[in-house]
């Protein structure tokens, strides 16, 4: 025996709010190491369960189980809510995306028929589940209906953002990152905290909102997306950044035979990383938008320094 609390249903038994306890008072952190990126922390109330960074679970007393994406709706996230679920409940749960939406699902089996059952809530951060796996205060199924629509469109949006963005800085249509990009962008602490992000979680969504909205095509805006995706490591040569000298700055060199795919990678990063700060959850690839860039452009189109006020 470890001497965790067993789980509901095997799993991480360290999940569990008496399990996290138990793996923070044998740890030698204050803290309690789960995985990899994964920890229990003891919080005024609850223990948090945090993801790299982010706090994606609260575990109470009463076993009731608060849950949050932090904006990270990737498939690693979902992977370890689930995980805390089994750990917490009978039911068997799951997270499904619906066209750029989190629909949580819980299953319940039937012995006397056979079969099961099954009940739908549109996932947002903070939504709340009781001891016996209820969810508390969640909208009805027409509300998720509406909140698939509206996701839906928003994912569109997005994708169009990116795929424009991506056109207008073949085109050079973009200009390099200057003192006049936006500030909410550009302006970042030590931690690489951005100006938006500080301003909380709803200023941060309709910050980025509005320059979907707008087509506002920033140009820090792309770095932060090519740097959430590794594509512009630090110290170490690539061709993403080779093509963002040749844009920028003029540099004397012909990379278009590289351009499609750098296009692709650009598209892509920039949908996943605004769709991440909308809270979507969206798979692209360089393919989902074959039209982005000339396959046989001009070589001038290498030759000239973009100028702020093209």
């Amino acid at each position: 025996m470890s001497g965790f609390a067993q789980s509901a249903t095997g799993g991480f038994p360290e999940l569990t709010y008496t399990g996290a306890l138990e793996k923070i008072k044998r740890a030698k952190h204050p803290y309690g190491t789960v995985s990899a990126n994964l920890t229990v922390h003891q919080r005024e109330g609850y223990v948090g369960v945090v993801l790299h960074k982010t706090e994606i679970a609260q575990l109470y007393p009463d076993k009731s189980v608060k849950l949050f994406s932090g904006g990270w709706r990737t498939l690693t996230t979902k992977r370890w809510i689930e995980e805390v679920l089994q750990a917490n409940y009978h039911q068997s749960y799951g997270i499904w995306t619906v066209k750029g939406a989190w629909i949580l699902s819980r299953y319940t089996w039937l012995p006397d028929t056979e079969g099961s059952t099954r009940k739908q809530w549109s996932f947002y951060d903070g939504i709340t589940l009781g001891p016996r796996g209820g969810v508390r205060s969640s909208g009805s199924k027409r509300k998720i209906s509406a909140d698939i629509k509206a996701k839906s469109a928003l994912a569109q949006d997005v994708k169009d953002y990116a795929a424009s963005y991506v056109k207008h800085f073949f085109a050079g249509k973009v200009p390099a990152p200057s003192s006049g990009d936006c500030m909410f962008c550009a302006f970042s602490t030590k931690d690489g905290k951005t100006l938006g992000e500080l301003q909380g979680a709803a200023a941060e969504h309709a910050h980025i909102l509005e320059h979907v909205r707008a087509a506002y095509y920033v140009p820090t805006l792309l770095l932060q997306a090519l740097r959430a995706q590794g594509l512009l490591p630090d110290n170490r040569p690539s061709i993403i950044n080779d093509m963002l000298l040749v844009m920028w700055y003029g540099a004397p060199t012909d990379l278009r035979h590289i351009q499609a795919f750098v296009a692709g990678a650009m598209y892509s990063a920039l949908a996943q990383f605004v769709a991440r700060k909308l809270g979507l959850d969206i798979r692209t690839t360089r393919r989902d938008r074959p039209d982005l860039v000339d396959t046989n452009p001009a070589p001038k189109t290498y030759a000239r320094k973009v100028r702020l006020d093209d």
